[in-house]
């Protein structure tokens, strides 16, 4: 093979996947992606690719759609809300999963047994910490000191 031809190597495009619950009209998750990536250098469909796919509310073909994804050979998945990260999690031990669950605490969802070790391939974006309504109620009283 000549030399010229041999020097010639296809740079690799990382591949996203997304998997969602909802609709396609998760359109603002899309953007938001798409836009953090750019701030990142990263261009959409150049230097990055997106392949999304929606359960359109029907939780249970998000097994076969989390499974259509490893085999399209992902980088990544990012897996929103609890049943995506569930049918990610069933579908690859080996690809890096990004959760977004923003009702879900992490280790009574089973996705990990620990905050101090939370091992696999799964790391996520949990916005549900019991811990802090507590908190959050004793600053309202702070506020508004009648407050119940």
């Amino acid at each position: 093979m000549p030399r010229d031809v041999r020097a010639q190597q296809t740079k690799h495009v990382p591949l996203i996947g997304v998997l969602g619950h909802g609709f396609p009209g998760y359109k603002l998750a899309i953007e938001s992606l798409t836009e953090g990536l750019r701030e990142r250098g990263y261009v959409e469909g150049t230097t990055v690719k997106i392949e999304a796919r929606w359960a359109l509310g029907k939780t249970e073909v998000l097994p076969v759609l989390a499974e259509e994804l490893v085999r399209l050979n992902v980088n990544v998945i990012l897996a929103l809300a609890r049943p995506a990260i569930n049918a990610a999690k069933l579908a690859t031990t080996v690809l890096p999963i990004v959760g977004i669950d923003l009702e879900s605490d992490p280790i009574a969802a089973g996705f990990f047994p620990s905050f101090a070790a939370p091992n696999g391939n799964i790391t996520e974006l949990f916005l549900d910490q019991p811990g802090l309504t507590g908190k959050w109620l004793q600053l309202i009283r702070e506020v508004v000191p009648g407050a119940r």
